[in-house]
């Protein structure tokens, strides 16, 4: 039995839309055209969200944005997940002993995974990540991660149904070539990806587990090219899977159940095909 209300459901669509950044910023057209809700009843919610602080509207640009709501609800929400302020201890040691910027990604969605925390690097030049930010599952070192630790038939299963998609000629878009990989990433504790979804960027990630073996998190570093060449990948991969499996027995200390990272195919607001968004910056 579906006990959804139609009402908040269309709520929390028109909240994930904007949170995402190329729709950070939406008209009442532009809205209603991406979910496909009507107009009258995407005005109505939009009106009691903006009472409540949830969105803000732009009189000069007829615009609605999240509002201060979402960032006091969001900090008190971090607070009361005590596993994401374990991590954050590991997410800053990572950093450290690295050097590197520190993310770590969660599955959101069958395909799709986000920036959950992030640890910048120390010193003057770094890549900066927007927390929140979505990116495909077949992407990168993050989502090779992922894939790694998941039997095979999933992965095809994923793959035929949302396909790969090409960010640079480093893409890796063929499945013989994929399963190569996975099989190595899985053997050796930790992923790499070499410019694969943005180009000279690389990026290292190990696994984090719950329960008896569900991956639950990644811990990653991104870096540029040449701050992160094939030997100090290496070096870094098995600084990162030290540091994971420590984190991984810190969660299971905490008792964090596995279910916490059940994922379903509703969580996505609207329709409409899906691209990554350019996921990373980087500020001197």
């Amino acid at each position: 039995m579906d006990y959804r209300v139609p009402s908040v459901d269309a709520g929390m669509k028109i909240l994930h839309l904007l949170s995402r950044y190329k729709h950070r910023n939406s008209t009442l057209a532009h809205i209603t055209q991406e979910l496909g809700i009507s107009k009258a009843t995407v005005f109505r919610i939009l009106k009691t969200f903006q009472s409540w602080q949830v969105v803000r509207y732009d009189d000069k640009t007829k615009t609605y944005s999240l509002g201060i709501q979402m960032v006091l609800l969001g900090e008190r929400a971090k607070e009361f997940l005590d596993y994401l302020t374990v991590a954050r201890t590991f997410l800053r040691r990572a950093a450290e002993d690295t050097g590197f910027t520190c993310v770590l990604v969660q599955r959101v969605k069958p395909d799709t995974l986000a920036y959950v925390a992030k640890e910048e690097a120390p010193g003057n030049f770094r890549v900066t990540v927007s927390l929140g930010r979505r990116f495909p599952i077949t992407s990168a070192a993050f989502g090779k991660c992922f894939l790694s630790h998941i039997p095979w038939e999933d992965v095809e299963d994923l793959v035929h149904r949302y396909g790969i998609e090409r960010f640079t000629e480093r893409t890796v878009t063929d499945l013989a070539s994929l399963r190569g990989q996975l099989e190595q990433f899985r053997a050796q504790g930790y992923a790499v990806s070499y410019g694969e979804h943005t180009p000279g960027f690389h990026s290292v990630a190990a696994p984090v587990f719950v329960g008896k073996g569900t991956i639950a998190f990644v811990l990653a570093v991104i870096g540029n090219s040449v701050a992160l060449p094939d030997d100090v990948m290496k070096e870094v991969g098995r600084r990162l899977r030290a540091i994971s499996a420590d984190l991984s027995e810190a969660l299971d200390k905490l008792g964090v159940p596995v279910s916490l990272f059940a994922v379903s195919e509703d969580e996505e607001a609207g329709s409409q095909p899906r691209r990554s968004e350019q996921s990373v910056e980087v500020r001197e």
